[in-house]
């Protein structure tokens, strides 16, 4: 149990190589064991090992089971590794399941996928769940902004993606969806400092390449 707690702390602290490592020990004496691969699948998904952790979180889900929050990783895991046929399938039927109503992980990554796939009024809804139950999250604000630029509601997406910014202003994403935001409501300066922004980032970006 001792263990078990230690490996649950490296994995929220996202202590990469000490989860791993203490991880692999616990699987290799018990490879039934649906909690650690689940925390393993947890690790790998934190650090962008998504075709890995798809697997992991398959071995966590116990076969006949209701669905849990294993099941929504693992469709996160489908969306990033080119499985997105088995994660809008998963999405769909989770979504439709009490509870998972209010599940960000869910709501963002299936917002994610219906916007990439065309459906922006679904991807709308959902990102507008999510940045309502998490008015500071800044991912559920930027999908919301990107959906409601493309439906054209360009005053609402603006002011959506000022507080994706606020909340994350070093992400280079929502600067470039301000850009156009401004460009298209005809905010010359205000675009300008958008670009200024964009530029001094990439530049910060090569210089650092460099050292």
């Amino acid at each position: 149990q001792a263990l078990r707690e230690l490996i649950r702390a490296f994995v929220g602290n996202n202590s990469f190589s000490e989860a791993e490592q203490f991880l692999t020990l616990l699987l290799k004496a018990n490879q039934q064991d649906r909690e650690g691969w689940y925390l393993f699948g947890v690790l790998l998904l934190q650090n962008g090992y998504y075709t890995t952790a798809e697997r992991a979180f398959s071995r966590a889900i116990e076969p006949g089971s209701p669905p849990g929050k294993a099941s929504v990783y693992r469709a996160v895991c489908q969306l990033h590794s080119s499985q997105r046929k088995e994660a809008e399938a998963a999405f769909a039927s989770l979504a439709a399941q009490p509870q998972f109503a209010n599940d960000l992980d869910l709501l963002l990554g299936y917002a994610q996928l219906s916007y990439e796939d065309g459906d922006i009024r679904r991807a709308e809804a959902l990102s507008g769940k999510a940045a309502m139950l998490s008015p500071a999250n800044p991912e559920a604000a930027l999908w919301h902004a990107r959906s409601l630029a493309r439906m054209g509601r360009w005053r609402e997406a603006l002011t959506t993606a000022e507080r994706a910014a606020a909340t994350a202003p070093e992400r280079p994403q929502t600067h470039n969806l301000l850009l156009r935001i401004h460009q298209q409501l005809g905010n010359a300066s205000l675009a300008e400092r958008e670009a200024t922004w964009l530029r001094d980032h990439n530049e910060r970006l090569a210089a650092a390449g460099k050292r």
